[in-house]
């Protein structure tokens, strides 16, 4: 008889208790009530159906059900519209899937018309599996078909829980309670084996032959045979085998069993139990019944053997490919993962028939090729390389396979099912590739990659992420990477580590190497390999030429956004994470940008993620000085003091490549880190670099050569290089060039080896002075005119902060000041001679250096000689060309933005029209004219130019621009650059940029927020008096008015900083004046930037209680804070990261802190009466505390030269204190009759002045311990806060009476008063603000559908007035609006010059 095929399937039972329809069946209304049922079909068979009507549609049925399936069982559920016609029921809707699929999800499970068109109502479905332990039985069908059935299992009937009898197969009632020993029960079900010692055995049961359905209700009896479960081992066996009506069955193997394993049975009963997201099969098909269920170990066995073949077929085509450099890495890499993954392979694979079978694709696949010659292999390198691709991402999902099964049992997920896709997608790709291989044909096939498991369904979420500060050009540089064929044991030791993914492999690798040795292109072709791979999850490349970039402020909000663009499961994670704090998108701060942007979103997808995500960071030691990249070496070394930003906490699968020079500051961190692969370029064998330059150079100039007999110079070519491959690239570039007119390439390449071997650190030196002179010859005519223009040309170059093209290179050079020796108005005669040493000399990219040496050697006069290049004497030419260049192209609405309802960032294509409005040389010029000006000594012309820049609306236009770019929170820093270059020279210009500054502090937030409210908002709501009102304001004639009300001067109020949840008890500003920090009932500490009130990265968290106190160190680097959880903490002001454990020490809370002058020393005073003096580097208590108050200190401070201390407490005294000793100095001062809140010294350290709950502020002098004059009295409420002018002449003071008050401090009278102010206004001096008086009002008056109308500034607001106001005062504001253009006519408000 014929050989014929078994099947093992296992069925599984789930119950069904009820369905409901959820929305309107129909859309046409009927007179009479409508009858609908529900059909429902598992393969096609009716299971049931409910005849009950519904009262009401939608129907609803709730009768509790059993059904038995297969992990391929599909479900049919169609909703009847009962018909008055017989045999006419009408389809209202069904729903068709897997029954595995509708238990993960029935929730709402769409319906479907018979057309397949989607309809309104739903499906709610109650579908669980059941976990009881039930009864089988076996089968095995005339094919030799093998299957288990449940007892009581529905095939078209009732639930076996009714006392009625099941069906249980076609119809028929189960077996008499005679026929019971028939039934078998696998070994461990209970009743199994009463009798230890015995065997059980049984018949077959029948099964019905599903061609028969229907057509005859007898069951055809297929086979008879006895199974026998031995009750010691729980192995049963098939024996015998009884004659079909259709035929003879053969003997089941030579002793006529079919082993069953006991410990797979008992595993599969238990998956049963679990649910349907461990199905699986028990075993492989076989030929026939009669050869029964392969043991486990036979079938380990089979698949060991199948590992080991697929194995020899990789390594056997590995050694057909290897001189085939574009194949080999690929092929290379996906032997060494399968075959180190093997044995995990074999031990989590064996059972799954779809990844055996994708096994056998591969070795079909490669066992095909290989029969093939090489040449026809070379012809299709690019098929080959894909499949070879292909295959190493199969290799990354069966060598990760048991992390893809946790990962999908924890979601609910079906193992067959997503094992099952993932497999026949692999395989749909390798059917491909090798058809093209067959036919020749080389196609645009797609590789499959699986870098995370789970996916996100109709996300969608651009807009989160719209704006977040992105390096542009930092990426992958296609023009470096390595020659085919070179650098191979570099290369394949960095992709074995890449592809190792284990947890204790080194998380970075670190490439170090001297200038010119390759390090770069190493870098960036790995990068290649990796993202022909789909793998690559970033390439981060740092250039000393784009300095303005300030690439290492941006590094991590790249990578995010990189990783984020490759997968949407990261941008979905990506997206969350500043969808809850939007400041992570523009914030510098790296740390927080690390964290909260790629370790959070990393770790929530650890699980998820199959084989390495790569990310590059090339070329570290060109961030710029060793402070741009101080902390970033801290997060790659993880030396952060934050336990969940350590490297280590990123999944094991994210690989960092890193190169840089050796740096003394990289290596002093970096060297002997655990989880940091550290390789020079020196370990790399000089005879292996050497071939390396040989095959480069070979290639470069080979052809071009008349002959080379034996190769030799050549060879002496790549010699001379002493590894070093930027002077191989120098030196054939010369060879190929035609800069020595009249000389064959051959006298050049000997012109090169004549000369004499330099050593190794002048080599480049060497070669660059030799590139130049071939370049620019003794001896030609007008040489110096030549070389001035050349250092000019380079000087420019070099001066940008950040590259430019050759047309916009042009473009500035045009408005360059005349100068005899200068007087050439463009690039092009300097640059187009000087391919071999710079970038975009003929195209629209940037130019700059090939290498990062060749900048080095100019700007160094004892290498470069007569090449040498001034920067500092093109900054004058520079300034004059980007003032040039914003006089030429500013503009009135220069995007045509067409709206002003809008924000910024729902202008759907501002990037596009940025790139098509504003030039790359208007958006260097206005974003870094100051830097060069601030730069240049004082110039007469220059100024005049300056001038003509502040007396016109362009001025305007700028601040527009910087809207545009994003970059208006450098506006006012530049602005203050003109003031310190100026200096006393032209008062115009002084004044102008000073009320520029204060127009830009008050109205940056809402002008970066929408570009036209810096004309429809800022310039109607700029004071009267306001320089830059009188002078613009007549222009923009189409704006609202403030009929009543105006202000005539820059309000004292500033801003409003919204961040806190509760009270802020202190604020201080940094010592330049540029930050602010506060401290809050909220338990954080926050960080803001004073020019535009924006919040400086997150929170600072780790104090458990009220923040009573903070202060800035004298450098502004650190932050110190006291708590009421009785600790002091220290914190890095620009990463936002806590140095150290906390300060503890006090007994009771900490209510004031404060640095020494030079930062060494912190005071803290707490509510245990004392003070106490720490190290602010070591965090040690220094002395003991110093005793003396009788009531809690609440506020300390240190004298200008850190030698004294003062201190102010409840018990209503002042005491001054030496800082070395700790002793008190002299008496307590007394005079105030309640607690000192507040005490500080003036600068010179003479005076102390306080402030005290008896409404007084009072002056002392230090050495006589006496009070100087009388009291000032002024205040009607508690005095809070307290401070001394700079020049010691005034006093400020800040009251609970919401004043403000001046006082002269020698006249010791009053100067002024500032009265009722906004809360807000003392936030530099109150330390305490009450919550009731905070707004959720942001200054936006808005329309229907949050359209933009106008922006009030902060002083306004307390005039305005809402619908609950009940009286009106006179003094409010009234604005005219009666000819303000808004919406898309707002372009009408500019009526020109």
């Amino acid at each position: 008889m014929a050989n014929h095929e078994q099947h093992h399937a296992i069925l599984h039972r789930a119950r069904l208790r009820g369905i409901e329809v959820v929305g309107d069946l129909e859309k046409k209304k009927s007179n009479t009530q409508p009858d609908y049922f529900i059909v429902v079909y598992v393969n096609d068979k009716e299971i049931l159906k409910s005849e009950k009507k519904s009262s009401v549609p939608p129907p609803r049925w709730q009768e509790e059900h059993l059904l038995s399936f297969q992990a391929s069982s599909m479900i049919k559920i169609v909703v009847y519209r009962r018909s008055r016609l017989p045999f006419k029921n009408h389809l209202v809707g069904q729903h068709i899937s897997k029954v595995v699929d509708l238990l993960e999800n029935n929730a709402a499970i769409d319906l479907k018309d018979k057309t397949g068109t989607a309809i309104v109502p739903y499906l709610k479905i109650d579908l669980c599996l059941d976990s009881e332990p039930e009864e089988q039985s076996m089968n095995i069908d005339a094919r030799g078909k093998f299957s288990h059935h449940w007892k009581n299992e529905i095939v078209g009937g009732s639930s076996s829980r009714s006392p009625a009898p099941a069906n249980v197969v076609g119809g028929h009632n189960p077996p008499s309670n005679e026929d019971l020993s028939r039934i078998i029960t696998p070994y461990g079900s209970p009743g199994n084996l009463a009798n230890p010692t015995s065997s059980i055995s049984a018949n077959m049961l029948t099964k019905e032959d599903p061609s028969s359905a229907g057509k005859d209700s007898t069951p055809k009896q297929v086979s008879q045979a006895n199974t026998i479960i031995d009750s010691k081992t729980g192995v049963g066996s098939l024996v015998g085998g009884a004659k079909s009506s259709q035929g003879q069955l053969e003997q089941a193997g030579a002793d006529g069993k079919i082993a069953l394993d006991r410990t797979e049975v008992d595993e599969e009963l238990q998956r049963a139990r679990e649910g349907v997201t461990s199905m699986r099969s028990i075993a492989r098909p076989v030929n026939t019944a009669a050869q029964g269920i392969d043991t486990a170990g036979d079938t380990v066995a089979q698949v060991d053997s199948l590992v080991t073949k697929v194995l020899g077929t990789l390594s056997k085509f590995n050694s057909v490919v290897d001189k085939i450099a574009t194949i080999h890495p690929y092929a290379q890499a996906a032997w060494a993962v399968l075959s180190s993954a093997s044995k995990m392979i074999i031990g989590q694979n064996a059972r799954d028939e779809s990844i055996s079978a994708l096994l056998n694709k591969i070795e079909n696949v490669y066992t095909f090729i290989t029969q093939k010659d090489l040449e026809t292999i070379k012809s299709m390198d690019i098929v080959v390389t894909r499949i070879c691709q292909q295959t190493l991402e199969c290799a990354y999902f069966l060598r990760d396979y048991t992390k893809a099964k946790s990962y999908w049992r924890r979601l609910g997920k079906n193992l067959i099912s997503e094992v099952d896709i993932r497999a026949q997608q692999y395989n749909t790709v390798f059917d491909g590739l090798l058809q093209q291989f067959r036919d020749q044909a080389i196609q645009d096939t797609v590789v499959v990659t699986h870098r995370i498991l789970s996916t996100v369904e109709g996300f969608t979420d651009d807009v989160g992420l719209s704006g977040m500060a992105y390096a542009g050009g930092a990426g992958l540089n296609m023009d470096k990477i390595c020659l085919d064929g070179t650098r191979r044991g570099i290369l394949d030791e960095i992709t074995a580590w890449i592809n190792n993914t284990e947890d204790d492999a080194a998380r970075v690798f670190w490439l170090s190497g001297n200038a010119g040795t390759g390090k770069s292109s190493i870098a960036h072709t790995i990068a290649r390999r990796f993202d022909e791979l789909g793998r690559l999850g970033s390439c981060y490349c740092f250039d000393r030429n784009r300095g303005g970039d300030l690439r290492h402020e941006k590094i991590f909000t790249t990578i995010a956004l990189d990783l984020a663009d490759r997968d949407e499961q990261i941008r979905h994670a990506l997206a969350d994470a500043v969808r809850r704090a939007t400041v992570l998108k523009n914030t510098t701060d790296i740390t927080q940008q690390w964290k909260e942007l790629v370790v959070k979103p990393a770790q929530q997808l650890s699980d998820a993620m199959v084989g390495p995500i790569l990310i590059v960071i090339d070329a570290l030691d060109e961030s710029g000085g060793a402070d741009s990249r101080k902390q970033l070496l801290r997060i790659l070394a993880g030396k952060l003091n934050d336990a969940d930003s350590h490297i280590l906490k990123l999944p094991p699968n994210l690989r960092i490549l890193l190169t840089s020079r050796p740096e003394p500051d990289i290596c002093n961190i970096l060297l002997d880190v655990r989880h940091v692969y550290q390789q020079s370029m020196d370990s790399i064998p000089r005879a292996s670099t050497k071939d390396d330059i040989l095959s480069y150079v070979s290639h470069e100039i080979a052809d071009i050569m008349d002959s080379v007999p034996d190769g030799t110079p050549l060879i002496s070519l790549a010699s001379k290089a002493d590894g070093l491959f930027e002077w191989a690239r120098l030196a054939c570039a010369y060879v190929q060039g035609d800069n020595d007119a009249g000389l064959t390439p051959q006298e050049r390449l000997d012109a090169v080896l004549s000369h004499a071997p330099e050593d190794r650190v002048l080599l480049l030196d060497q070669m660059y002075m030799f590139t130049l002179r071939a370049i620019f010859p003794p001896g030609r005519p007008r040489r110096d005119t030549i070389l001035n223009r050349f250092r000019s040309t380079m000087g420019q170059i070099l001066g940008t902060l950040e590259s430019l093209s050759l047309r916009s290179l042009n473009a500035m050079r045009v408005c360059f000041p005349d100068e005899d020796s200068l007087s050439l108005r463009q690039v092009d005669p300097i640059v187009k001679h000087m391919g071999s040493l710079l970038s975009g000399i003929d195209s629209s990219v940037p130019v700059r250096p090939l290498h990062a040496s060749f900048p080095e050697f100019l700007t160094d006069q004892s290498r470069s000689g007569e090449f040498y290049v001034d920067v500092s004497a093109i900054q004058k030419g520079l300034s004059f060309a980007s003032l040039g260049v914003m006089k030429d192209q500013l503009r009135f609405n220069i995007c045509e933005l067409e709206s002003s309802y809008l924000p910024n960032s729902m202008v759907q294509d501002l990037n596009d029209r940025i790139g098509r409005h504003i030039s790359p040389e208007l958006s260097y010029s206005c974003r870094f004219w100051t830097n060069h000006l601030r730069t240049t000594l004082f110039d007469a012309q220059l100024a005049t130019e300056v001038n003509s820049f502040f007396e016109n609306e362009r001025l305007l236009f700028w601040i527009e621009t910087l809207s545009l770019l994003k970059t208006i929170n450098g506006c006012a820093d530049a602005l203050s650059s003109v003031n310190q270059w100026v200096k006393v020279q032209i008062d115009n210009i002084l004044a102008i940029a000073a009320d520029a500054r204060r127009f830009v502090r008050q109205f940056g937030g809402p002008i970066s927020l929408s570009t036209p409210h810096l004309y429809l908002s800022a310039v109607p709501f700029s004071p009267e008096r306001s320089i830059l009102s009188m002078k613009f304001a007549p222009k923009f004639t189409g704006t609202l008015h403030v009929a009543v009300g105006r202000e005539l001067t820059w309000p004292s109020i500033q801003g409003t900083l919204n961040g806190h949840t509760e009270a802020v008890t202190s604020v201080t500003f940094s010592e330049d004046g540029k930050h602010i920090v506060s401290g809050s009932y909220d338990m954080t500490i926050r960080l803001w930037d004073a020019e535009t009130g924006e919040q400086l990265g997150m929170p600072l968290k780790g104090h458990t209680d009220v923040v009573f106190s903070v202060a800035f160190s004298g450098d502004g680097k650190r932050i110190v804070s006291g708590s009421g959880d009785k600790t002091i903490c220290i914190w890095d002001a620009e990463t936002g990261e806590q140095l150290g454990v906390p300060l503890k020490g006090h007994t009771d809370k900490v209510k004031s802190v404060a640095f020494s002058r030079d930062g060494k020393c912190i005071v803290s005073g707490s509510e245990d009466k004392t003070i106490c003096m720490w190290d602010a580097e070591t965090g040690e208590q220094l002395g003991m505390p110093l005793e003396g108050h009788s009531d809690g200190v609440y506020s300390v401070a240190f004298s200008g030269d850190g030698k004294h201390i003062v201190s102010g407490s409840g018990d209503k005294t002042i005491r001054v204190w030496d800082a070395e000793s700790g002793k008190q100095l002299g008496m307590p001062l007394k005079g105030h009759t309640y607690r000192v809140n507040s005490v500080a010294f003036s600068g010179d350290g003479q005076r102390i002045t306080s402030g005290s709950d008896d409404t007084t502020v009072r002056v002392w002098d230090v050495k006589t311990g006496k009070q100087l004059g009388t009291s000032f009295k002024g205040h009607t409420n508690v005095v809070y806060s307290v401070a001394f002018s700079g020049d010691g002449k005034r006093i400020v003071s800040g009251s609970y009476d919401w004043t403000i008050r001046v006082w002269d401090a020698e006249s010791m009278r009053l100067a002024s008063s500032w009265a009722h102010l906004s809360r807000s206004t003392l936030m530099g001096l109150i330390q305490l603000r009450s919550r009731r008086m905070e707004s959720a009002f942001d200054g936006w008056i808005v329309g229907p559908q949050n359209r933009l109308l106008f922006w009030v500034p902060p002083s306004y607001r307390p005039r305005f007035y809402g619908p609950r106001t009940i009286l009106i005062l006179p003094e409010s504001t009234q604005l005219d609006v009666s000819r303000m253009a808004h919406g898309r006519s707002w372009r009408s408000c500019y009526k020109g010059s």
